[in-house]
């Protein structure tokens, strides 16, 4: 997908770089507020990041033998941020292209002074994979025709304040005890799988999978 974005003229290069920032603009914008920017002034900040790693075709130098993918975004932004700076210019709003709503960032708006910047994006990061892994599970009930039962089941992934019991799904969704818990062991099982995939497409080797998966979970437990 990376390699599909830097190519900039050619079909689907748009798609795929509007992918990547859908995936990704969370935990950046997060970043850059706490560095000191204002809301809005964060939103142009990563819509004009985005749109000048298409134009200068930086993408293609995001090569997975040199680091995860994290470092390189995280370093591509802080460089940008610092020739903003000394040019003193302002890039317009969603420039020419409006790849993601950004309007809905007040939601997560709350910035902690106390947190350095550079722990506050790995942990958005961690939150923006999880989503990721969220979203590509419901995917896969989706294309089976078990959208009603991914919905019944999604809490036990999701760390619902109140957890219902097996007994209260099985009965909501017409099947046994039985045949939820071990439809519950199969969502999770569906799940780790999608996370695993997504942070293994961020990182150097195979071996670097569990210790991304480690160093984020501990970030979002202390969170």
């Amino acid at each position: 997908m990376v390699l599909e974005a830097a190519r900039t003229h050619a079909p689907g290069s748009q798609s795929a770089l509007a992918h990547l920032l859908q995936s990704y603009w969370r935990p950046l914008y997060i970043y850059a507020r706490q560095r000191g920017s204002e809301h809005h002034d964060a939103q142009d900040a990563i819509q004009g990041f985005f749109l000048t790693l298409l134009e200068n075709r930086a993408l293609g130098r995001a090569n997975p033998e040199r680091g995860r993918f994290r470092t390189f975004l995280l370093t591509s932004l802080n460089n940008y941020l610092a020739n903003e700076h000394r040019r003193e210019r302002r890039i317009k709003r969603g420039g020419e292209f409006e790849f993601v709503p950004m309007n809905d960032a007040t939601e997560f708006d709350v910035i902690d002074s106390s947190t350095p910047p550079e722990a506050e994006f790995d942990r958005q990061w961690g939150k923006a994979l999880l989503d990721r892994a969220l979203q590509l599970t419901e995917n896969h009930y989706t294309r089976r025709g078990k959208e009603a039962l991914f919905g019944g089941l999604r809490k036990f992934l999701t760390g619902a304040p109140k957890m219902p019991g097996y007994q209260i799904v099985a009965t909501q969704l017409g099947i046994s005890e039985s045949s939820a818990k071990v439809e519950v062991h199969r969502l999770r099982v569906q799940f780790r799988e999608n996370l695993r995939q997504e942070v293994a497409c961020t990182v150097t080797e195979p071996g670097e999978i569990d210790d991304e998966l480690h160093y984020l979970r501990r970030l979002l437990i202390e969170a």
